[in-house]
C-alpha cells in the first residue's frame, strides 16, 4: 500500500473506474448479446433491441470506457450482423448466412463499399480479371505444350536450353574466386 496521500486517493479512484468500467463493459456484451438474439429469432422487438446496443456502445466511447474506434468497429459488425440474420430468417446458423454473403460474385458487390469491406471488393475485381486475362509466358488452361520434335515456333527455345541458359548464367565469374583466396 502507498504511503503517499495523493497516491492511496489515487488507487482508490483507479479501483471505482476498474469497476465502473467493468459493469459497462458487461452491459455493452449483454445488450449485443440480446440484439443478436432478437434479430436471430425474429423479434419484432429487434429494431430496439439494436438501438439499444448501439446507444450503449456509443455511451461507452463518450466515457472513454472503450476507444470511440473500437465502437464504430463493434456497431459495424453488430449492424452487419444483423442485417444478414434478419434478411435471411431461413438459414439457422450466422456462419451459414456469412457463407452464403462471401459467395458473392465480384459483378454484384456494391460499387461504394467502404473500409474493409472496399479493399475485400477491389480484390475480389482484380481476381476475376486476372482469371479472364490469358497468362504471359504460360500456356493457358486448356492449351498442349508443343513437342520437343519440331513443334516449336521460330525464336523459341526448348525447356532445355532454357535450363542451360539460366545454369551459365548463375555461375560465379572467376575474378570473384581470386579475391576470396587472397584472404
Amino acid at each position: 500500500m502507498a504511503n503517499i496521500k495523493s497516491q492511496i486517493k489515487r488507487i482508490k479512484t483507479n479501483d471505482k473506474r476498474r469497476l465502473r468500467n467493468k459493469a459497462a463493459k458487461s452491459e455493452i456484451k449483454t445488450r449485443v448479446k440480446l440484439a443478436l438474439r432478437a434479430a436471430e429469432t425474429g423479434d419484432e422487438r429487434a429494431g430496439d433491441y439494436l438501438r439499444l446496443a448501439v446507444k450503449k456502445l456509443d455511451k461507452a466511447a463518450a466515457r472513454g470506457i472503450i476507444h470511440s474506434n473500437q465502437a464504430a468497429n463493434r456497431k459495424s459488425a453488430l449492424m452487419h450482423k444483423a442485417a444478414l440474420l434478419q434478411a435471411a430468417p431461413g438459414s439457422s446458423t450466422l456462419e451459414e448466412q456469412e457463407a452464403e454473403s462471401a459467395a458473392v460474385t465480384p459483378e454484384t458487390t456494391a460499387p461504394q463499399a467502404r473500409g474493409r469491406d472496399r479493399g475485400r471488393a477491389e480484390r475480389a475485381e482484380r481476381q476475376a480479371l486476372r482469371a479472364r486475362m490469358p497468362r504471359r509466358g504460360r500456356r493457358a488452361k486448356g492449351q498442349e505444350m508443343p513437342d520437343e520434335a519440331g513443334e516449336l515456333e521460330a525464336g523459341e527455345d526448348a525447356p532445355g536450353q532454357l535450363a542451360s541458359a539460366a545454369g551459365e548464367e548463375s555461375a560465379a565469374p572467376a575474378g570473384a574466386e581470386e579475391v576470396e583466396s587472397d584472404k
